[in-house]
């Protein structure tokens, strides 16, 4: 939360007052973005539109799955790739064991 509190600090983000029955919530400061950092966003505009276009339609069910996929650290992807002897493979993780679901 810290994080935003400082965006909102350089006026980065601002909160969007919506009615009932939704709650209120923050948006981009466009423009100020846009004024701050000119040269940042030309340098990576395309790779920012990408994202956009191929993340900006999806559901949070389905960000979940590819942040979850995103989080695990590459020593451990690759564990998973073919070839890739046990040396390779960090932690307990191997490639296709199962891992126990958890009892709510």
């Amino acid at each position: 939360m810290d994080e935003l509190a400082s965006m909102r600090a350089d006026a980065l983000l601002e909160w969007e007052i919506r009615p009932e029955p939704y709650g209120n919530t923050l948006k981009t400061a466009r423009e100020r973005l846009k004024a701050n950092v000119p040269r940042t966003l030309a340098r990576y505009w395309p790779a920012i539109s990408f994202v956009a276009r191929k993340f900006g339609p999806k559901r949070v069910k389905d960000l979940e799955k590819v942040s979850t996929a995103l989080y695990i650290p590459a020593p451990v992807r690759r564990c998973g790739q073919a070839g890739a002897g046990p040396n390779r493979c960090t932690g307990n993780f191997r490639p296709g064991k199962r891992r126990a679901a958890a009892a709510w």
